[in-house]
Order: structure tokens, then C-alpha cells, then sequence
């Protein structure tokens, strides 16, 4: 037997122990309607015992065994045609033959050329999916809700929560703001920051998103500022971020998270430039002091990630103009080394958002310090050996320098910006650090050329924000979506997520947009509503509780409850219930309330 996702495969076996009772047929159980379906014998194996079988994501393989006569070394693959829904099967012939249905390297949502796109997004792109050469011209824009609760603005502080897009200060026309905003992309919708305790005014400030709260620091209003805050969006709270020991007034600072605690360097202030800094933990609210020995020149806007273990610095403005050179930076230690400059980009600044892959810095474009010539080349910088691979020129993107850039996990992508210091822009790129290559992000239907923007990655698409035209301040927002939704049926999305579903992280596979425990994938598999709670749970309104559900007699059933869906974990209540009959029951006396949400699992169910 082999469970599939959706169904249990039976095949082969014995009725007694003569070889003449061995079995050459099967059949495919669905759980969901408690319904059995009919396997084909043209082409099975001959009838035996003691085989294997495992499901691929395409077809279940059946090995071996003992047919009576002697043991089997072959092996048989059966296709239910699961992962084959939007792609047509004369394209999936072409490129994977026609026993395209046992091949797990054609599902839509496997990428066989490992060039970042799945065989949905080759299929729909009119591209190779065998060839990383080829490409798919995919990727569409939508306009998002305005942010009508605060008003336009550029050189905002913004970061992604994994479900919410946070944008908050910036200027528009010279004026600073002191607001904010959370921008849903399931909801489509703008809720506005409370005022609350929220820092003063100000832009050209850092920030970072620390995985429970957004910090935002430094920054000027007219004077430098080294005041700051903690932003909540669960609690809709601002806490104030001490002054004791915090780095002198400045803007344009490097700031990363380390996990624990925040790191802040450079920057500048009446154009005096920083190479000092200090670290920030947010828990205590205290800072500490960082060595300066080692450190780099003095500088403004660099470059910087962390990459677990250290804050590299790269580029940015000096007191001479642009810099080419950086440092790494170890809080651990509280010291500093050197990096390579062999290979790396030449001098550059105005680089507004940096990209850490997981093992790489990517430095690209960029522009002198006045802005007289932007760069359309760059590197890529590996820490662990203290090397710099140049990047690709073929099809790379315009030069260009206050552009956003986002990191999709496998793919950096670039837009926007301006050419030198007055020819905006709305074009872009995208390029692949594992085969080095480019290739064009769409401007139809996306935002008119602008600068001062950031961009953030959803996991679905890439959100850009407002910005400065050449003549007024957006309040617009877009989205970028490059692929569609690997491994779930158009319809089924379509269906539960309206038609730009893929521009929704909610309508991942992984996702879990209404937190009752079970993805999308595994809502799909089980027939149940992906933004229904309820789906699939007993809901009890009594004071002794009463969970009932449809059972398979002799099989035992795990019973897990929560007092509400937003409850970080299930409670288990009874980890083994046999059942009996067709329809079971379980009373909860363990239950002090009157309510509460129950989800039963059958314990032989990955």
C-alpha cells in the first residue's frame, strides 16, 4: 500500500498461503468520500507477495516481491494522474515523453532545470523547463488598495512580517511624518499605525524587522536624530528605544538584526560621516558599546546584511565620495576583519536595500556620490571564503542607483530607481545566483518611474511602495508576481482566493491562512475550506463537549483541542480512541468551558 496525498494504492497480495492465491489486481480508497476506484491490470505486475511500494508526488512504484515461483527484481511504476491539472499533455509529452505521468520531474510544481521556475511557470511562460537556458517571460503586475490613511510619501522605513507589509515615517516635499501603516495582501487592505507612544518625525532613518517587532532608528526631521522605537503589530504598540548608551544623532546608519539583538553603524550627520556604532538588545532595552578597532572608513549608505555570524559593510559615502571597500563585523567577538577587494564592484553609493542569499552578499549597482553616473554591474561577496564572483553583464538591467531590491530565495529582483540623477524609471530585472544569468522584470500594467522606494518579498510576489515621480509622492501600491502557485490547481485557488490569488501568500501550499492547523495542501488532500476554521472540526456548545465525526471501524484516532483558532498549539485530549463503528463519539470532560475548537486525526494518516 502507498498513501498518495489523496488516496490509499492497493496492489497485489494474497487471499490464502497457496501461490495460486496470489493477487494481480488493486484499487485506490479516498478517504475524503469514502469511495474506492478500479486500478488497470494492462501492464501490471504479475500477481505477488512481500513487494514495496512508495508514492513519488507522480506514480507509485511497486518492487520485487514473490510471485509464486521465484523473487522479482523488477520494478513497476502506476500512475492516478495526480499534479497534472493546468498543463497540457502535449506539452508535458514534449519535454518528458509520453510517460510523462510516472516522471515526478514533471508535476507542475517541480523545477527540473533548478533555474527557480516550476514547470507551471515554463508551461505558461512558453519556455524550455529541461534547460535553465531558457526562460519564461512570466510575470505579471496588479495594483494593490492606495494607502488612503496616510499620505504619500519616499524614504520610508518598511519590512514584511510574513504576513503584513509595515511602512512608517519618510517625507514627502520636505515635509517628515511621524505615521504609519500595515498593509494586508490577503485582505487587500490598510490599517493605520497607532500614534500611540510612536517616535517623532523623521526620514533617512534605519529600521529592521527583529521576527516579533519593527525597529526603527535615527534619522533626520530637520536635525539628526538618535531617538527610535519598538513597533508591535500584534499589539498595535510603539515602545521608545533608550538614549543611554545609544550611537550620536545620525541618518543613513547600517542596521541589521542578529536574532538577538540589533547592530547599528555609520552614517552621518552636517555631513560629518561615522565609523562607530553600538548594539541595541531590545528585550532589556539597553545598548552596549562596539569596538572601533579594525573598523572602516567613516561612511554613509552602505551596503550591509548579516549573515549569521557577522554584519558585512560594503561601498556607501565617504569624505571623499563614493568607497569601494568593507568590513565584516562580529558582535560576538567584538571585532572586525578586512575583506577581499579583489573582484569586487567598483566604488559606489546610494545603494538603498542590500541582498544576503543565505551564503552571499549581492552588491549591484548604485552610483557616485553626486549622482553624476549610476553602475549597472556588481558582485557577489562569499564571506566563508572571502571571495568575489563578478556578476553577469548579458541582459543585465539599466544602470541605476535608489532602485528596491528584493530576495525572493532564489532570485534577486531589481526595479525602478533612476538613471544618474533625473531620469527615473519602472523597468527592472531578475537574476539567478546559481546560473548567473538575467532576465527582464514587465513594466505593462506596473508603477510609472519613481525613486526612493523599498520593495519586500511575500513569498507570492514582490510589494512596491510609493516613491517620488519627479513631481509628486505616491500613495500607490503594486505587486509583482513572477510565478504562479506550484503544486494546487488554478481552479481550487481560483476558487478560495479570487482570480490574483497568486499575488496572495496566503494561497501558498504552506500557508495556513486560517490558522486551524492544516495548510493549504493538506485542505486540498482532505476536501476541506483553506479560510474556514471550522472545516473539518467539531465545534462544541455544551458544557460537557460531544465530538463527533465519521470513523473507519478498528482504526484509532487522535483527539486534539484548542480554546481558540489564534491559541499558539492544540492541546492533545485523548491520544487514542478506537473506533468501533462507522460514526464515533467522544465526550471532553477534561473541558471547563462551554466552547472551543476540536480536530480529530486518525493516527495511521501521515
Amino acid at each position: 500500500m502507498a498513501w498518495t496525498g489523496k488516496e490509499i494504492v492497493v496492489f497485489g497480495g494474497a487471499t490464502g498461503k497457496l501461490s495460486n492465491t496470489y493477487i494481480k489486481s488493486g484499487g485506490r480508497y479516498n478517504p475524503v468520500s469514502d469511495t474506492w476506484s478500479a486500478m488497470p491490470i494492462v501492464g501490471a505486475p504479475s500477481a505477488r507477495i512481500h513487494h514495496s511500494a512508495v508514492w513519488t508526488g507522480a506514480s507509485v512504484l511497486f518492487y520485487g516481491g514473490y510471485t509464486g515461483s521465484g523473487h522479482g527484481s523488477d520494478c513497476t511504476s502506476y500512475s492516478p494522474e495526480f499534479g497534472f491539472e493546468t498543463i497540457t499533455a502535449n506539452w508535458l509529452a514534449e519535454y518528458f515523453g509520453s510517460d510523462y505521468r510516472h516522471n515526478p520531474a514533471a508535476l507542475e510544481g517541480a523545477d527540473p532545470d533548478d533555474d527557480g521556475f516550476t514547470n507551471l511557470s515554463e508551461f505558461q511562460g512558453d519556455s524550455d523547463p529541461t534547460s535553465a537556458e531558457s526562460i519564461p517571460a512570466v510575470g505579471e503586475w496588479l495594483q494593490r488598495a492606495d494607502n488612503a490613511v496616510m499620505p504619500a510619501r519616499s524614504v520610508y522605513a518598511s519590512a514584511w512580517t510574513g504576513k503584513e507589509l509595515l511602512v512608517w515615517g519618510g517625507e514627502s516635499l520636505g515635509v517628515s511624518h511621524s505615521d504609519g501603516a500595515r498593509f494586508s495582501p490577503h485582505d487587500n487592505q490598510w490599517v493605520r499605525m497607532t500614534d500611540v507612544n510612536s517616535p517623532v518625525n523623521r526620514s533617512q532613518h534605519a529600521s529592521v524587522w527583529t521576527g516579533t517587532e519593527f525597529m526603527v532608528w535615527g534619522g533626520y526631521n530637520g536635525t539628526q536624530l538618535n531617538s527610535g522605537g519598538l513597533y508591535n503589530p500584534q499589539t498595535d504598540t510603539w515602545q521608545a528605544t533608550s538614549l543611554d548608551g545609544a550611537p550620536s544623532p545620525r541618518s543613513h546608519s547600517a542596521l541589521v538584526w542578529t536574532g538577538s539583538e540589533v547592530v547599528v553603524w555609520g552614517g552621518v550627520n552636517l555631513g560629518e560621516n561615522y565609523s562607530d556604532g553600538a548594539i541595541y538588545d531590545p528585550h532589556t532595552d539597553t545598548w552596549r558599546s562596539m569596538s572601533s578597532v579594525g573598523a572602516p572608513e567613516a561612511r554613509a549608505l552602505p551596503a550591509h546584511v548579516w549573515t549569521g555570524t557577522e554584519m558585512i559593510v560594503w561601498g556607501g559615502t565617504g569624505a571623499g565620495g563614493a568607497l569601494g571597500d568593507g568590513a565584516a563585523y562580529n558582535p560576538t567577538t567584538d571585532t572586525w576583519r578586512a575583506i577581499s577587494a579583489e573582484n569586487a564592484p567598483g566604488p559606489r553609493t546610494w545603494m538603498y536595500q542590500s541582498v544576503w542569499t543565505g551564503t552571499e552578499m549581492i552588491v549591484w549597482g548604485g552610483a557616485k556620490a553626486d549622482l553624476s553616473q549610476s553602475y549597472n554591474d556588481g558582485a557577489r561577496y562569499n564571506p566563508t571564503t572571502d571571495t568575489w564572483t563578478p556578476m553577469s553583464m548579458n541582459n543585465v538591467p539599466l544602470a541605476r542607483n535608489r532602485n528596491a531590491m528584493a530576495w525572493t530565495g532564489k532570485e534577486l529582483f531589481v526595479f525602478g530607481g533612476a538613471y544618474n540623477d533625473t531620469v527615473y524609471l519602472n523597468d527592472g530585472g531578475r537574476y539567478n545566483p546559481l546560473t548567473d544569468k538575467w532576465s527582464p522584470v514587465s513594466d505593462v500594467g506596473g508603477p510609472s518611474p519613481r525613486i526612493h522606494i523599498h520593495a519586500v518579498w511575500t513569498g507570492a510576489s514582490m510589494l512596491v511602495y510609493g516613491g517620488y515621480t519627479g513631481s509628486q509622492h505616491s500613495p500607490q501600491l503594486f505587486s509583482y508576481s513572477p510565478y504562479d502557485i506550484g503544486g494546487l490547481p488554478g481552479s481550487w485557488l481560483v476558487e478560495h482566493f479570487g482570480a490574483h490569488y497568486r499575488h496572495d501568500p496566503a494561497s501558498l501550499p504552506g500557508a495556513d491562512p486560517d490558522d486551524d492547523g492544516s495548510t493549504n495542501l493538506k485542505e486540498y488532500t482532505s476536501g476541506t475550506a483553506p479560510l474556514n476554521p471550522l472545516s473539518g472540526f467539531a465545534s462544541a456548545i455544551q458544557m460537557t463537549p460531544t465530538i463527533t465525526w465519521r470513523s473507519v471501524p478498528g482504526v484509532s484516532y487522535r483527539i486534539l483541542r484548542k480554546a481558540s483558532m489564534n491559541a499558539p498549539e492544540w492541546e492533545v485530549i485523548a491520544s487514542s480512541v478506537l473506533a468501533t463503528e462507522t460514526v464515533s463519539m467522544y465526550l471532553d470532560f477534561t473541558s471547563t468551558a462551554n466552547n472551543g475548537f476540536y480536530l480529530v486525526e486518525p493516527l495511521d494518516t501521515p
